[in-house]
């Protein structure tokens, strides 16, 4: 059985980038010319597999093994397989930093189109619809707005698509082919082997969906394994965290920093030890402010 693995790419990257959108500004087509452009230009310096390096991403990279081959999903360079070798980069879909498709786009980008035009990059595959073609089954773990991007991409996939992602995530229209992995929160409990936060829940879970495999299972019985599994595991309890001011929340971070190298373990200490509540890209984004300043 031929299984092919999809995952979003991560903005903590392991090298410098070399291509940023610095200065662009406009029509998304004239972004998109200006950006293929740039990306033409650079040499690749590593494979996907070591550019990226988000926790919920090195997790799902740990699990692979012998199950099928992983492609990321990126916004600046389209469908990767995991082996080929890549340039450093900032560009992203999210929302609120300046090297976002939102921030240089004169109007609202349109995520389907974008993605058709970063998938001609000399490094992406031309699509998703072409890996489904050549596999019996496509597991993907994406965050909503990766999801908005390929969507209808993954609607034309040949062959039965497991998708990982958020509870909270509409799958309305996706077709009948595209499953969601039954996980729930109680991933997330005390049973849970893997716990993390919202943001790499859906990379989380298609992990241990790859583990599941990787003991002999077939996805029909992987997927019941993880009804079950859902069903018997306590739920994850709820945080009752104190709400902060962006200024005491940097004095935290200022205080704790220098015991974390990863933003996510970081994150989670004040969740759960200092009982702060603070969404994860808030966090991130405050994190990332404090080392600039």
């Amino acid at each position: 059985m031929k299984i092919a693995s999809i995952t979003h790419c991560s903005a903590l990257k392991a090298i410098p980038s070399q291509i940023a959108p610095n200065g662009m500004s406009g029509g998304q087509a004239s972004i998109a010319s200006d950006w293929l452009s740039k990306v033409e230009k650079v040499r690749p310096e590593v494979p996907a597999a070591n550019l990226y390096t988000g926790r919920g991403y090195k997790t799902l990279l740990s699990r692979i093994g012998n199950v099928g081959g992983l492609y990321v999903v990126s916004a600046g360079l389209g469908l990767i397989p995991s082996d080929r070798a890549v340039p450093g980069y900032d560009l992203t879909i999210a929302v609120g930093y300046e090297t976002s498709l939102d921030a240089i786009c004169n109007d609202k980008p349109n995520l389907p189109d974008w993605w058709q035009s970063v998938c001609t990059t000399r490094y992406s595959e031309p699509s998703i619809t072409a890996i489904s073609q050549r596999s019996d089954y496509l597991l993907v773990s994406l965050t909503a707005n990766y999801l908005k991007m390929v969507r209808e991409d993954l609607q034309k996939a040949a062959c039965p698509v497991v998708l990982f992602t958020a509870e909270s995530n509409s799958l309305r229209d996706l077709g009948e082919q595209i499953i969601r992995a039954p996980y729930t929160s109680a991933f997330d409990g005390p049973n849970g082997r893997d716990r993390g936060t919202k943001s790499d829940f859906a990379q989380r879970t298609h992990a241990d969906f790859l583990q599941r495999l990787s003991k002999g299972m077939t996805p029909e019985d992987a997927m019941s394994s993880v009804v079950e599994d859902m069903r018997v595991w306590a739920p994850q309890k709820k945080l009752n965290n104190q709400k902060f001011g962006d200024a005491e929340i940097i004095r935290l971070i200022k205080k704790h920093r220098a015991d974390f190298t990863a933003i996510g373990t970081m994150h989670r200490f004040f969740r759960h030890e200092l009982n702060v509540a603070c969404e994860q890209k808030r966090f991130t984004k405050l994190v990332r402010q404090v080392s600039e300043s």
